[in-house]
């Protein structure tokens, strides 16, 4: 599975305003990642439209998160852009196999459901709060910092 460039912005537009204080507009945002203003409104209004941000009209105006960075799974906002998460076509819900239907006696099948397993839990419990803080995280797990 490789994430589309449009999920990996969205992601960084959610984590801006996650570290932005107030609103920010497409362009602002747009300007920090690299893209143009009508490629960030775009990944903006899909963000709205799932109730992770909200616009605010008028001058000053712009995109505010809706919800607090630590209510935000990664889950959801992958969800935003791919159309699946799969790692594999015979994990989908049409279980499509290329071995002629024996995906319930096949070891490499249920390898592919223990790792689906692995990576759902993981995206579904990480949230835009755990890749704020994930490097003081990393730095207090190898003793360099205490983490109050």
């Amino acid at each position: 599975m490789q994430l589309k460039l449009t999920t990996d912005y969205t992601i960084r537009c959610v984590l801006y305003l996650s570290l932005h204080q107030g609103s920010a507009s497409a362009e602002e945002i747009g300007k920090a990642m690299g893209i143009t203003p009508n490629y960030a409104q775009r990944i903006l209004q899909k963000l709205k439209n799932s109730g992770m941000v909200y616009s605010i009209q008028g001058n000053g105006g712009g995109y505010v998160l809706a919800r607090k960075p630590e209510d935000i799974r990664m889950i959801d906002v992958i969800s935003l852009e791919e159309k699946t998460i799969r790692i594999n076509r015979c994990l989908e819900d049409d279980h499509y196999c290329s071995r002629n239907g024996v995906a319930e006696n096949c070891p490499v099948h249920s390898y592919y459901e223990e790792l689906q397993g692995i990576l759902m839990n993981y995206l579904g419990s990480t949230t835009i709060y755990d890749l704020i803080h994930q490097e003081e995280k990393q730095k207090a797990e190898a003793g360099e910092i205490s983490v109050v």
